[in-house]
């Protein structure tokens, strides 16, 4: 049985290119899991979102490809060491992407690994990525909202869902979005 999962939620204007740890992730259910071994608590995702949107009477089409690193979902709710994740601009920040993924695509890793690897490269943790929609004063915002819950028939510990929107703001009132900093789990 699995002790923990970490599910993707799509709407259809989202595919899924790449997943990482693919031995811990299953298509069908669109989830990442964990048996036993929950210091193996990764997920990363590269993804694409694909828009058209009326803008002033004109049809724009947008596109974002970006990355999700996820770390940590084996904890609980309330727990000290909690789950974290990052949203990246595939284009901005290709250079520490490729740096990462060509260590992890490598050898077997686990959560501590991954979060060295990405202070290390200082990838941010963002909690939204953004585009500027070209020749207009519109930005389409992705952001991703995890929610934690049980349920017995997929796993004996926490359920995270992590769920995927985008949504398009005029330039001035497009949301402050901070970086905050990865927070190191803490082992007793």
């Amino acid at each position: 049985m699995r002790s923990a999962v970490l599910r993707i939620r799509l709407s259809s204007n989202f595919s899924l290119y790449n997943v990482w740890d693919r031995a811990r992730y299953d298509d069908e259910d669109r989830l990442f899991f964990v048996n036993t071994d929950v210091n193996c608590d990764v997920g990363v995702l590269r993804l694409c979102m694909e828009s058209r949107v009326e803008i002033r009477g004109r049809t724009v089409d947008v596109k974002l490809e970006f990355m999700c690193y996820a770390l940590g979902w084996t904890s609980a709710l309330d727990d000290v060491n909690p789950f974290q994740y990052t949203l990246l601009d595939y284009d901005i920040h290709e250079p520490a992407i490729t740096k990462v993924q060509s260590q992890i695509s490598s050898w077997d890793y686990d959560t501590d690994e991954v979060f060295t690897m990405l202070i290390r490269q200082k990838i941010p943790r963002n909690p939204a990525v953004m585009i500027k929609i070209q020749n207009t004063d519109y930005t389409a915002v992705v952001t991703a909202k995890p929610t934690c819950s049980k349920d017995r028939n997929l796993c004996t510990g926490p359920v995270w869902d992590l769920t995927f929107a985008c949504v398009v703001y005029q330039d001035i009132d497009v949301p402050q979005m901070e970086s905050n900093q990865w927070r190191m789990p803490i082992y007793e």
